[in-house]
């Protein structure tokens, strides 16, 4: 019929084709969403409304089968892909696959990643660079990252609990 089969694991190959650069599911953790930022985890179940966009796909193919018993048959599939049992039955057999299924150990796996509104900030190089996809970062912080900032106030407050001493200080803000 097409290149994907009528069932539950075709629309999970559907799923995948359209969605696996966008999507992550963890095992015993839950989905997450690239928002072109970080990878956010799916707090409100919107992976059904994602997956429900395949919907409107399996309706084209019916639109472009050569026979109309062929679409009849491919439309009545489109409509039962609506349903919420087969939406999910659609993203848990996704949420298994390559490229969507991930170990939770691989998010935030970089400790010296720090991730902020403008970038990631490597800790090591104090570089910035852009979060991309492969990062596999979910946390952020809501603060710009400038290298050339000053803090006064810690300044002092370093100097006077030290004693001045600049060696002491300058140990302190490497450790």
């Amino acid at each position: 019929i097409g290149r994907y089969p009528l069932n539950d694991y075709g629309n999970a190959m559907r799923f995948h084709a359209q969605f696996a650069d966008s999507v992550k599911f963890v095992p015993n953790v839950g989905w997450y969403f690239w928002d072109n930022d970080y990878w956010q985890r799916d707090e409100s179940g919107a992976i059904i409304l994602l997956a429900s966009q395949i919907q409107a796909g399996i309706e084209k193919e019916a639109n472009e089968c050569e026979d109309e018993e062929t679409a009849k048959i491919v439309r009545a599939f489109a409509r039962n892909s609506g349903m919420l049992a087969r939406l999910r039955a659609m993203t848990e057999i996704a949420g298994g696959m390559p490229g969507i299924c991930t170990k939770p150990d691989a998010l935030d796996s970089d400790p010296f990643l720090f991730a902020c509104k403008n970038g990631v900030v490597n800790l090591i190089t104090k570089e910035l660079i852009p979060n991309t996809k492969d990062l596999l970062i979910t946390k952020r912080s809501d603060v710009v990252y400038n290298p050339s900032a000053t803090a006064p106030t810690w300044d002092r407050f370093l100097r006077r609990i030290m004693g001045h001493s600049e060696p002491l200080i300058t140990f302190l803000q490497r450790a």
